[in-house]
């Protein structure tokens, strides 16, 4: 059985860095097409890989000669291409979600978890697991900017996310929005009203009112609270001999007789 896990492990492994490699250079591909449609002009910038790509898109078409092809049909070039990536994107998402079957592969000691973090599987993915439908959330962190941007984390990481967001329509910061309406939601930061407010990119506002700064408490840590039982995530860097980091692991800590103690004295220090 567990040479069948193992196998399913890499082969869901392979299909979602190619699949993200497709979605990558979609993204990239839609981006660039959407900047030279609203470029055109009466010359058509061939000095361009995008256009290279365009070209090949329209050689396969049934295109009239090069010197008889109009502004207007090259608008209609874009569009057509632009449509075909985005089915390609949508058909490449749809892969992640039928690999995203749970392989197994997290570290489970008793009331510990520790789970292996990847661009499909970051930690904003799992924090968002983790805060919906909870009781109640109290954070400790910095500037909070996770909150709007995903400037920490990787490329893919990034990409995956945005898609994701766009296929469910839910991410990090609506889930954290909804949970600060509702008044479950407790931000503690050990920086400034100024610094969190520039962090936050214009939505300090929808959570003013749940955040406490200047905390003398500098930690990066979620405590999660459900009927009776209480989580701890905590992110676990790894680094190399030189300092960089190789590795990002989300440990997570549930409340039981072991850990009580544990989460007793995490209240007594934060309060």
């Amino acid at each position: 059985m567990s040479k069948i896990v193992n196998i399913w492990r890499y082969a869901a492994i392979t299909v979602k860095y190619l699949s993200a490699l497709c979605i990558s250079l979609s993204v990239i591909l839609l981006w660039n097409l959407s900047s030279l449609k609203q470029d055109l002009k009466q010359d058509i910038n061939t000095d361009n890989y995008t256009y290279a790509v365009l070209g090949f898109w329209i050689e396969k078409q049934d295109a009239p000669e090069k010197a008889e092809r109009s502004l207007q049909f090259y608008q209609s070039s874009i569009e057509s291409l632009s449509s075909y990536l985005g089915q390609i994107s949508a058909a490449a998402s749809a892969i992640f979600t039928l690999f995203s079957i749970p392989l197994g592969n997290s570290n489970k000691y008793g009331s510990l978890c520790l789970i292996p973090l990847s661009f499909w599987n970051n930690e904003l993915i799992q924090m968002e697991k983790y805060y919906k439908n909870s009781k109640k959330v109290v954070v400790y962190a910095g500037d909070f900017s996770w909150l709007v941007d995903y400037s920490d984390l990787n490329y893919l990481s990034r990409a995956y996310n945005r898609i994701v967001h766009r296929l469910t329509g839910s991410n990090i910061f609506i889930v954290s929005e909804k949970l600060a309406r509702d008044g479950k939601l407790f931000l503690h930061s050990h920086k400034s009203h100024p610094q969190v407010e520039a962090a936050l990119q214009g939505h300090i506002n929808k959570f003013i009112h749940n955040f406490q700064f200047d905390c003398p408490l500098q930690a990066n840590f979620s405590l999660v609270y459900y009927e009776g039982k209480r989580v701890l995530l905590y992110l676990v860097r790894h680094y190399d001999m030189h300092g960089c980091m190789k590795a990002k692991n989300l440990l997570v800590v549930s409340e039981t007789e072991e850990t009580q103690t544990l989460f007793k004295l995490i209240e007594k220090g934060v309060s």
